[in-house]
């Protein structure tokens, strides 16, 4: 009987042209924030640069093999130097496409104009519930 329920089953679906998309039965995928804070201070020219700019693209390539049902990246990019830049919003890593920094300013290292950009990134994007915040200097 079971062969004969999955026969009739299929035979209505493709003569109904009916197509099942499994992903329509899932919970939608809550964004998993990841914030690179990123120091382009002239203390970065030269290797540092280099290396931190091979850095973001081999997390980005790592972070596009990740398939969770429950959760999506979201990559996010705020520079540091003379000032604090949001370089990248928070954006679905598929979607992401990584730029390539360079370095040039002083090093700032006061806080407070780099907490409020990234408390705008977060609070702009609705995104950041249990973000993952990386410092990436030399």
């Amino acid at each position: 009987m079971g062969i004969l329920k999955q026969s009739v089953t299929d035979s209505y679906c493709h003569q109904h042209k009916m197509q099942i998309n499994p992903n329509q039965f899932l919970p939608p995928r809550r964004p998993l924030p990841v914030i690179v804070l990123a120091d382009v201070s002239t203390s970065m020219e030269g290797e540092k640069i280099t290396t931190l700019n091979a850095a973001l693209v081999e997390m980005h390539q790592k972070f596009q093999t990740v398939h969770d049902t429950r959760s999506q990246i979201h990559t996010g990019i705020i520079t540091f130097a003379s000032n604090a830049q949001q370089i990248l919003s928070l954006t679905p890593v598929e979607n992401v496409k990584i730029p390539t920094l360079a370095a040039g300013g002083t090093t700032a290292l006061r806080w407070e104009p780099l907490s409020i950009l990234l408390y705008n990134c977060c609070r702009m994007s609705n995104k950041c519930q249990n973000a993952l915040i990386f410092r990436l200097s030399c």
